[in-house]
């Protein structure tokens, strides 16, 4: 198996052949997939500004931060001649996927299980916590060993994508020495505070729902907790379903959980979206078992009837039930 920097460095030398590049990630897109996104593109115009370099999918409000600093050419759409995926498992969740469906030129990098394997480079790390900490090592080895410095604005990208997706360092798979001595140096170059500031603030709406939320809380076991609510209960306090879905990690904050769950009956699309998460006990097995997917720590299923969280659910209590560490 080829060293990852090899693997790297053909990426990149297809990226200086390029004079167009269009970058997509994962439709609903979360911290990670524009982190690693935007802070590809903007690394790519720091070092070749003659090039043009658009970003694909939807843009959603709440995350933009993550694009408020760049510039419209970006937002625009082209006829690329390359084509780079990031953050995203599989191709029927690539936001722009219609502009793959002739393209050979594709270019996958991501950090979920290979299996989809539609690009023609893939650079794939499932042993890391973020697609965003893929492409933090990448470029400071570029530095060290080309003198591309990495600009600020992109540390803080990568920064916000790597907390969204390991919780502010707190779980996923990968977080060992290299990981943290990358991370150091993020921490040496930006004012984190700053960038947290704009990651953690919500709008009262957020607030609002996210107390509703924790009222609804319920521990199945003393090790597992589970919270159910709808499409309905997002409609009426303004919110949207991504960031809905996403307030699953708090239900981590409770005291001796080692496995947690939300379940959001999404009525439009007519179908319960399952997000499941553990500390240390692998859950993938199970959402696989269900039709869905993931990392060993946090895993997503789509089921079409609460029938089947029950199921869900009691193939979770077994699981605990049998883990001989509890």
């Amino acid at each position: 198996m080829p060293n990852k920097m090899t693997i790297w460095l053909a990426i990149w030398t297809k990226i200086t052949a390029a004079n167009t590049i269009a970058i997509y990630r994962h439709v609903n897109p979360d911290p990670d997939a524009y982190g690693s996104q935007f802070a590809l593109a903007s690394y790519i115009l720091s070092i070749f500004p003659e090039k043009k370099v658009c970003c694909r999918g939807e843009y959603v409000s709440r995350l933009s931060y993550f694009y408020e600093d760049i510039t419209p050419e970006l937002t625009a759409d082209l006829d690329a001649d390359l084509h780079i995926v990031v953050d995203t498992a599989n191709t029927e969740r690539i936001d722009g996927y219609p502009f793959l469906e002739t393209a050979t030129n594709i270019i996958k990098i991501d950090h979920h299980p290979n299996n989809d394997p539609y690009g023609a480079i893939e650079y794939v790390l499932s042993n890391t916590p973020a697609t965003s900490a893929m492409l933090l090592d990448c470029f400071l080895f570029m530095e060290q060993t080309k003198g591309y410095t990495i600009p600020n604005t992109i540390l803080g990208k990568l920064y916000l994508g790597i907390v969204g997706d390991t919780g502010n360092f707190s779980y996923g798979t990968g977080l060992d020495h290299t990981f943290f001595k990358n991370i150091a140096v993020i921490f040496e170059r930006i004012n984190t505070k700053d960038y947290l500031g704009k990651f953690y603030a919500k709008s009262l709406p957020e607030v609002n729902f996210k107390g509703f939320l924790s009222e609804r809380i319920i521990l199945e076991t003393p090790v597992f907790a589970t919270v159910n609510f709808s499409s309905d209960d997002v409609d009426t306090y303004g919110v949207s379903i991504d960031f809905a879905t996403g307030l699953v990690n708090i239900l981590s904050e409770i005291r001796n959980v080692q496995i947690w769950a939300s379940f959001c009956e999404d009525k439009k699309n007519n179908i319960i979206r399952c997000s499941l998460r553990s500390r240390n006990i692998t859950i993938s097995g199970i959402a696989a078992d269900f039709g869905g997917g993931g990392h060993p720590f946090a895993s997503g299923i789509r089921v079409d009837s609460w029938d089947r969280v029950s199921a869900i659910k009691s193939a979770i209590k077994e699981l605990l039930a049998n883990d001989i560490s509890l």
